[in-house]
């Protein structure tokens, strides 16, 4: 039977993609039968995750209260030296586990480095690694036998710069069975809503440029339309209604919520009827794969999105409707489009559904899974 060791260097449990996907993996391989083990840093508590081993020794406590706050070079050399740190230390665990049916499932190439040769890792990767890591995935790749995970075909064409001889999988994002709400009837009232930041990675989303997009769909629409945006910065919530209270309104009314944890999300979904998912086009938002359009699609919300190289290279137009972000008509016009073609839109809102149930986490614990044996099997060929 064999072992997961889920393994972070960042704090957990967050209410970020990173370690929502870390604890519904968790629970998805728990519910397949496989144990499970969760190795994130000291400052991560949870009362309702159990499984957490915390990682830590003196050096990792005196450095963790600097993150964020030391400057430049100096900030860059105290977040790797943390990372090292940690994955020495997890190093020490698994050596005296002695479990040799463990699993690393890391997205840590400093983990995945530490590890030894003869452990089983499973590196998932999201981004472009930065400098330092792109190095460390290049020595991985001529120096181990181990798999490498990313979220689209796109991801996978640029980690082949860094990977030539390691085979790169394809591990899409997945979303929790209780998203899929039993019934969803027609809403009298329409609301349009965004569900995340104002800021993803240190990346600006522009909300704010949906408010003249808005006015525009207020000056014409007679359907009354709740905006809503749940989740926001406090400091991006009052730029937002800044940027509302500068119009005058006659249809539409505006929604901020505060900050939800991810399990109450699913109960916000239904009173949404359109989903957007407003990135604009970038050199990280062509490699995200959002979370969020799983969570809208399964909950039966129509997906609202950009139309962008990242978005397209995730979600297909049967079941999604796109608009141009560098447009404030654009938006405006494709809200109009939805409201009027109630068949269309039905029919995208089945094929969005029957496109998240493709997308679970046990079905991500399974491809991982696969890639691990297929590796053995090669293996005691060699």
């Amino acid at each position: 039977m064999p072992k997961i060791a889920l393994v972070l260097t960042s704090r957990f449990p967050s209410e970020k993609a990173y370690a929502v996907t870390t604890l519904e993996t968790a629970r998805a391989a728990e519910s397949m039968g496989i144990p499970v083990k969760i190795y994130a840093p000291f400052d991560s508590k949870s009362e309702t995750v159990s499984n957490v081993t915390n990682v830590e020794n003196k050096m990792i406590r005196k450095l963790t209260p600097l993150l964020g706050r030391a400057p430049g070079k100096l900030g860059a050399l105290i977040f790797y030296a943390r990372r090292f740190l940690i994955a020495a230390e997890f190093r020490k665990s698994l050596r005296a586990s002695n479990s040799p049916n463990e699993i690393v499932w890391t997205r840590d190439p400093i983990v995945a480095m530490m590890t030894n040769n003869q452990t089983r890792v499973f590196l998932e990767l999201h981004n472009k690694p930065s400098r330092i890591d792109g190095l460390i995935c290049k020595l991985l790749d001529s120096k181990r036998k181990f798999f490498v995970g990313t979220l689209t075909a796109t991801h996978q064409d640029q980690l082949r710069k860094y990977f030539s001889k390691t085979k790169i999988s394809i591990l899409p994002m997945a979303v929790n069975k209780s998203f899929f709400l039993p019934s969803r009837s027609e809403l009298e009232d329409e609301t349009i809503g965004y569900v995340g930041k104002g800021w993803s990675s240190g990346e600006d989303n522009k909300l704010y440029e949906l408010i003249s997009s808005a006015k525009l769909v207020d000056d014409e629409t007679e359907t009354l339309l709740q905006w809503e945006f749940l989740g926001l910065e406090p400091n991006y919530k009052s730029k937002m209604e800044s940027e509302v209270g500068r119009y005058t309104w006659k249809k539409c009314k505006f929604n901020f919520i505060n900050h939800v944890s991810h399990d109450e999300v699913p109960r916000y979904l239904e009173s949404i009827s359109i989903g957007l998912i407003p990135y604009h086009d970038s050199t990280y938002n062509r490699q995200r794969f959002p979370i969020k359009a799983l969570e809208y699609a399964a909950a039966g919300v129509t997906i609202l999105a950009t139309d962008t190289p990242g978005n397209h290279s995730v979600m297909k137009s049967d079941f999604c409707y796109f608009y141009d972000p560098e447009d404030a008509t654009s938006l405006a016009k494709t809200i109009h489009l939805i409201l009027e073609e109630k068949q269309e839109r039905n029919q995208k809102r089945e094929s969005a559904r029957r496109w998240a149930r493709k997308h679970s986490y046990e079905s991500r614990v399974e491809i991982v899974l696969d890639v691990v044996d297929n590796l053995n099997e090669r293996s005691s060929k060699i």
